[in-house]
C-alpha cells in the first residue's frame, strides 16, 4: 500500500498500519486513535471540495494536538503534524491557514507518508452488515455523544474543547 506509518480506509473499515515503522505500543495506540478519529469525526465527507491532501493536512494538525492534550499513547518519534500556533482551532479553520501556504504544506508529510493517511477507495465495505455513509454518519454521532456522556460522568479529566465542539456539532 506504500503507507508510511499508517492509513484509514473508511469504506473497508481498515486500519493499516506498516510494520517497518516500529511502533512501540504507546506509539501504535497514539496513530491508532489518531485513524480512528479521522473516520469517527467524518472528515471525509467533510472535505467538501477542498484539496485531499491539504484538507488531510489540517485534520491531523487538530487530531494529533488533541491527542497530545488528552496524552493518549506517545506521538511517534518519527514525527508527526503538530504546531502550537494552531492549537483551538477547527480542521476546517487549520485547512483555510495551509492553503495560503502551498509549497511548505506540499512538503508536509501524513502518516502515510506524501499523500493523505485517509485513503479514498470505491467499493463495499467487507461485512455488509457495516453500516456505510448514512448510517455511518448516525452510528458514529450516536458513539461519539455517548462517549463523551461517559467521560463526563466518570469524572476522567478534561477533554480539549475543540473535540468536545466537534462531537457536539456531529
Amino acid at each position: 500500500e506504500d503507507i508510511a506509518v499508517a492509513a484509514v480506509d473508511e469504506v473497508l473499515r481498515t486500519i493499516y498500519i506498516h510494520p517497518g515503522a516500529h511502533l512501540q505500543e504507546q506509539e501504535l495506540r497514539f496513530v491508532i486513535a489518531h485513524e480512528i478519529l479521522h473516520v469517527a469525526l467524518r472528515h471525509l465527507p467533510r472535505r467538501r471540495g477542498r484539496d485531499p491532501f491539504l484538507w488531510n493536512v489540517a485534520c491531523d494538525f487538530v487530531i494529533n494536538d488533541w491527542l497530545i492534550q488528552m496524552d493518549v499513547g506517545q506521538p511517534p518519534a518519527i514525527g508527526l503534524l503538530h504546531d502550537l500556533d494552531l492549537r483551538g482551532l477547527s480542521a476546517e479553520d487549520v485547512y483555510d491557514r495551509v492553503a495560503t501556504d502551498l509549497r511548505r504544506m506540499r512538503k508536509l508529510r501524513t502518516f502515510a507518508g506524501s499523500r493523505g493517511d485517509m485513503l479514498e477507495r470505491s467499493g463495499t465495505p467487507l461485512n455488509p452488515a457495516i453500516p456505510h455513509s448514512t448510517d455511518l454518519d448516525e452510528f458514529c454521532r450516536t458513539q461519539l455523544g455517548k462517549g463523551l456522556l461517559r467521560h463526563e460522568q466518570s469524572g476522567r479529566g478534561l477533554l480539549p474543547a475543540g473535540l468536545i465542539e466537534e462531537i457536539r456539532a456531529l
